[in-house]
């Protein structure tokens, strides 16, 4: 947050990008949607905002009510906070955002709440209930998840890094309607690239609720 707030007020990192040709290819595709999957990695609050050079509408499913230092950073911005607090979850505006080709924006490792449809998650020797509206998202709408990773790269965060991880596919069979077991591929390899980030970045990877066991329900 402190990073995030430096640069908004109009301080400058350098910023570097890895794995960025896919990335640039599905962010330049104005005529479709794409879900952009975040972690609590770095300094993620501040990857919207250099998004935002790609010209195109960004929604963010956040609990808003939670989120307000987050919200007040993106004030003013081409970025539309979507309350997944709201009826369904926030999911009909996500679909509608999609619909139009803009981008929907969603942190793939928050811990789920009781009140939200939610999977398991095996990362780091731990479980974790994670929610299933991205995944839910790219069955339903036949997208895309483009997985992102924000760093600070040492010394002292003296610059930037996007890293971004090769588009996930999500799919269902005779256009059923997707179930968690459509989504477990996807979330491995998501668990995977999170792992991998962990061992070359220990210290930038903030999870605060990993237990051991599984949550009933």
């Amino acid at each position: 947050m402190i990073v995030a707030h430096w640069l908004q007020s109009g301080n400058t990192l350098p910023i570097t990008t890895r794995n960025n040709s896919v990335a640039q290819a599905e962010l330049e595709k104005s005529d479709r949607g794409l879900i952009l999957l975040i972690s609590h990695v770095g300094c993620w609050q501040a990857s919207l905002r250099h998004l935002l050079s790609f010209s195109r509408p960004i929604n963010l499913l956040i609990q808003a009510n939670q989120n307000t230092g987050t919200a007040a950073l993106l004030v003013g911005s081409n970025i539309r906070i979507v309350d997944n607090s709201s009826d369904f979850g926030g999911l009909l505006e996500c679909v509608s955002a999609l619909e139009r080709g803009e981008i929907v924006c969603i942190m793939g490792d928050r811990h789920a709440s009781q009140a939200e449809s939610s999977l398991t998650m095996d990362v780091l020797g731990n479980t974790r209930e994670i929610p299933s509206s991205p995944w839910y998202l790219a069955a339903r709408c036949n997208l895309p998840i483009l997985p992102l990773f924000v760093l600070l790269k040492p010394p002292l965060a003296s610059a930037i890094e996007y890293r971004f991880v090769e588009p996930m596919e999500v799919k269902t069979q005779n256009n059923r309607r997707p179930s968690n077991s459509d989504f477990l591929p996807a979330v491995r390899q998501y668990a995977r690239e999170l792992e991998d980030i962990a061992t070359e970045f220990p210290y930038q990877v903030f999870h605060y609720s990993l237990q051991k066991g599984t949550k009933n329900g």
